[in-house]
C-alpha cells in the first residue's frame, strides 16, 4: 500500500514532468495535499494550453486559414470542419512484420477507437434495444 508521502513524490513528479512542457517552466513548491495537487495541476493545465493557442492560434475549429499546420512532435493533422474529417501524417508506431502491409487509423474519442475495434474485427454485431448505439 502506497504511503501519503509516497503518494506525494509521485505527484510531484507528474507535476515537474508537465511543468517542464512550458516554454518558461515555474518554481514549483512540493506539493504537500491532495488540493495543493489539483490545484497545482490545473494551473499547469491553463498554462499549457495558454502557450498552445498563442502559438498555434491560426489552428481552429473551422481551419479557416491555410498556413495552420498543427502538430504534435512529429505529426502534423489537417482538417476543415471541427476535426470531422482529421487527416493525422506521421510515422508508424509499429513496423509490419516481414510480408505484411499495415495502415494506421486514428479516432477522436475513446468511443470511436472502440466501435472501430469491434467493426474491424467482427461481421455482425449484435445490439440489445435499447444499448448505447
Amino acid at each position: 500500500m502506497e504511503t501519503f508521502e509516497t503518494y506525494l513524490e509521485r505527484k510531484y513528479q507528474e507535476i515537474t514532468l508537465l511543468n517542464a512542457c512550458l516554454c518558461r517552466p515555474q518554481n514549483l513548491p512540493r506539493p504537500r495535499s491532495v488540493d495543493e495537487i489539483i490545484r497545482t495541476k490545473f494551473q499547469l493545465t491553463a498554462a499549457l494550453r495558454a502557450e498552445h493557442e498563442l502559438q498555434d492560434w491560426k489552428a481552429t475549429e473551422t481551419a479557416w486559414s491555410a498556413t495552420a499546420r498543427p502538430a504534435s512532435g512529429p505529426f502534423v493533422f489537417s482538417y476543415d470542419y471541427q476535426r470531422a474529417d482529421l487527416s493525422v501524417s506521421g510515422p508508424m508506431f509499429y513496423e509490419p512484420g516481414a510480408g505484411y502491409t499495415s495502415e494506421m487509423h486514428y479516432t477522436a474519442s475513446g468511443m470511436a477507437a472502440i466501435s472501430a475495434v469491434m467493426l474491424s474485427c467482427a461481421q455482425e454485431i449484435l445490439a440489445l434495444l435499447g444499448s448505447y448505439a
